[in-house]
């Protein structure tokens, strides 16, 4: 998915929190860290430190100074390549994706629809 475009906000933020809550919960995976919406502005200071690392090691690209959107810069080889490294196994990081992206095409399909 190299170039496709996120939207950080409200809708990002809790499309990702629920997907991870979600895999927590199903897995009983014992998490390292929690995501916690800020009740005001709906942002997370652990999403953000994550998209900041991500940055950091040119996995995705700020198009903007302001959080408002990231573009993905990973090939699916390079993608697979980190997943061989990372604990809890690389299905268990596909779930969260594919858990992430239904929640964020839903809540962005509820969004429209309110229109």
């Amino acid at each position: 998915m190299p170039g496709r475009t996120f939207r950080c906000g409200e809708r990002f933020n809790e499309a990702l929190k629920i997907a991870y809550d979600r895999l927590v919960n199903k897995t009983g995976v014992k998490a390292s860290f929690l995501i916690q919406l800020d009740p005001l502005h709906g942002d997370s200071s652990t999403i953000n430190e994550g998209l900041i690392g991500a940055v950091r090691r040119d996995m995705i690209s700020l198009d903007n100074p302001s959080f408002e959107k990231f573009r993905l810069k990973l090939e699916a080889d390079e993608a697979e390549e980190i997943l061989k490294h990372v604990r809890g196994g690389h299905e268990l990081y596909k779930q969260l994706v594919k858990d992430f992206l239904n929640e964020y095409s839903e809540a962005g399909s509820a969004a429209a629809t309110a229109i």
